[in-house]
């Protein structure tokens, strides 16, 4: 082998790029594997994604990160803390100024340093700047892949804008460099020109924008089409999602299970203390009511225990997520429906 892949107890191997996987998944017959990136005009080296496709619509996606590595970490080496923003800011060429002061923060941190109230109502002024430009590009890019090449230049009237303002106080347009360790590289030219210029783009241009990208495809039936009901966030999929890789995200699904049986344990409370018992009507409700109570905290419990206890595990399971949960679920349900049809 010509390289090692470390640390070697994550599931990662020199044949993590194939696709293997997809001969587990369901085959109808009329799907196929796309591979879209990293050599695309969409993803630039950057990022692959292994689409498994039903027609126009995407049946699965499993992206494939990490291509983007331009030795940064290699290129630090010869820099002080003031030269690496012009690297940090090609990190992100959508939005750079925002890399910039997220850059220089950080060190002001490491080294304890406070800047002046000035330089920070000025940094937050500008990350807001930058994050605007950074979602125009994104919803412009967005309708543009979707055939509505008008909408990305109605994106970009604005961006342009915002170029101007990074001219105007770094003297540089697209890669302004403008922050150092304890403020900035120099002062505003005019306070009075710079509150006019981001009071133009907040107030005037970044509206006009938003109304013009709405006219445009909000009742187009292309977009509508391609667009309403694709992607649609489950809300318990994405909390079990996120207690697999993320710490707190077990912690938050402690508290919906112990939320749960405190509710189940309120429910049968109130029907022994109140004689709904003897209610023919109530009955039903509040059994049926309890269960999805009990359940939800058996649910949350039991798969916070199994992605605690076998984190690797369960990850290497993470394509099938859905599958999974449902019949965590089916499994929990069933198993209580004998017990408290019983005692019904």
């Amino acid at each position: 082998m010509p390289y090692t892949l470390k640390p070697a107890d994550q599931g990662f191997g020199v044949d993590i790029e194939n696709t293997e996987y997809l001969k587990d998944h369901l085959d109808t017959g009329d799907r196929w594997t796309l591979n879209f990136g990293p050599q695309h005009p969409a993803t630039h080296t950057t990022l692959r994604l292994v689409l498994e496709l039903d027609g126009e619509r995407i049946a699965r996606c499993t992206p494939h990160i990490g291509y983007l590595h331009s030795g940064f970490e290699k290129l630090g080496e010869a820099l002080d803390y003031n030269q690496y923003v012009t690297i940090v800011s090609r990190m992100n060429y959508l939005s750079p100024i925002a890399n910039d002061i997220c850059w220089h923060h950080t060190v002001e941190k490491l080294f304890g340093v406070e800047i002046t109230p000035r330089c920070k109502v000025l940094r937050t002024i500008m990350a807001e700047v930058s994050r605007i430009q950074d979602h125009l590009l994104c919803v412009g890019a967005a309708a543009l892949d979707l055939g509505a090449f008008t909408g990305f230049l109605y994106a970009f009237n604005v961006r342009e804008k915002i170029y101007d303002l990074c001219d105007y106080i770094a003297g540089q347009r697209f890669h302004p460099d403008w922050t150092r360790v304890g403020g900035a590289m120099r002062e505003l030219p005019d306070d009075e020109t710079f509150r006019t210029m981001v009071s133009n783009i907040v107030n005037k241009e970044v509206p006009r924008a938003i109304q013009d990208l709405e006219n445009l495809v909000l009742r187009n039936r292309i977009f509508v089409d391609r667009t309403v009901g694709i992607g649609v966030i489950n809300l318990v999929f994405t909390m079990l999602g996120l207690a697999l890789i993320d710490r707190m995200g077990r912690r938050f699904l402690m508290y919906i299970g112990s939320f749960g049986y405190i509710l189940s344990l309120g429910l049968v409370s109130f029907a022994f203390f109140s004689g709904a018992a003897s209610n023919s009507l109530l009955v039903p409700i509040l059994l049926f009511a309890f269960i999805a109570a009990h359940a939800i905290g058996q649910g949350a419990v039991i798969w916070v225990f199994i992605s605690e206890i076998f984190p690797n595990e369960v990850r290497s399971y993470g394509n099938s997520l859905g599958s999974a949960t449902h019949w965590v679920f089916a499994a929990l349900i069933a198993g209580n429906f004998p017990f408290f049809a019983g005692k019904f």
